[in-house]
């Protein structure tokens, strides 16, 4: 189980993709890939001939967030996944010093629909950001009757410029769990190119198998999957890490979760992290990126 201790267990998604390996490649998919720009989980270029190990290394299982807009947050259940508006914090908890609320997810709520196993299946996380001040992601494991609302602390660096889309936009979050194989013309969230010239009776055995169906576009709001870039950004550009002075640490060297991808304004927002320290519950060493217009 996720957060008791670290220890590999073969999830489900992990077989589907297995599973694939032993695929059978049409011929009408491997036209439509030779060329198209492939994402494999590290990496993204042009695609030589697929097989199916090429194929199985571009498969990704991700849950998209759907968002209910709230008129009053006075109406919201205590610990209930929110989207911005005012955290649900535990009394003792502290807000982040000048750092804005993105949002909290129930994990036991996420569970239910997401049987990838990347994370806990109990407590709240937390997503914290700042242009300036950088990101935090906590974990907290609670009774929700120790949970208050919080406002917005009156102190904020950059408020003028972003407390009303943080604090005044706030919705509830729904999960919708999705896959699909990052191979595409080029353009990062439209796959429903690829989706056409899959075998049907083979997207029927993974939908059943994953509990989810075949999206077309990938969700720039969503956990887990490819981190979406608007200026055309290598992903190898992206720091996989901090040192203990806060230097970056560069390379392809250490794995690394999408955690969430979220938007604000024109820029993408990435929160990355260990997976490994993800499943055991450690969000300490979570860190961020964007990509702007």
């Amino acid at each position: 189980m996720p957060g008791v201790g670290w220890e590999f267990v073969m999830s489900v998604v992990d077989e589907v993709r297995d599973a694939i390996r032993g695929w059978s490649i049409p011929e009408a998919l491997r036209a439509y890939a030779e060329g198209a720009y492939a994402w494999d989980g590290t990496c993204s270029g042009r695609m030589g001939e697929l097989d199916a190990e090429g194929l199985a290394a571009t498969f990704s299982y991700q849950i998209h967030l759907q968002t209910t807009k709230i008129a009053d947050e006075s109406q919201v259940r205590l610990g209930a996944s929110k989207h911005r508006g005012l955290p649900h914090l535990p009394r003792d908890m502290p807000w982040p010093d000048h750092l804005f609320f993105e949002a909290q997810i129930d994990l036991a709520e996420l569970a239910r629909v997401d049987i990838s196993g990347r994370l806990p299946d109990s407590g709240m996380l937390y997503f914290w950001q700042s242009n300036r001040h950088g990101t935090l992601v906590q974990r907290w494991v609670g009774d929700p009757s120790e949970l208050e609302v919080r406002p917005y602390p009156s102190e904020l660096d950059d408020a003028k410029y972003y407390l009303r889309d943080f604090r005044d936009r706030p919705a509830t979050l729904r999960f919708e769990p999705a896959w699909l194989f990052y191979i595409n013309d080029g353009d990062a969230s439209d796959y429903r190119g690829l989706r056409d010239v899959l075998p049907p009776e083979r997207v029927e055995e993974v939908s059943r198998a994953l509990g989810a169906e075949l999206c077309g576009r990938s969700s720039g709001f969503r956990l887990y999957g490819r981190p979406q870039y608007w200026q055309g950004e290598d992903e190898g550009d992206e720091p996989v890490g901090f040192d203990d002075d806060g230097q970056p640490i560069w390379g392809e060297s250490k794995p690394r979760l999408l955690l969430l991808q979220t938007e604000l304004g024109d820029a993408v927002i990435h929160f990355w992290c260990d997976p490994e320290q993800a499943a055991r519950g450690d969000f300490t060493g979570a860190w961020s990126g964007f990509s702007g217009t």
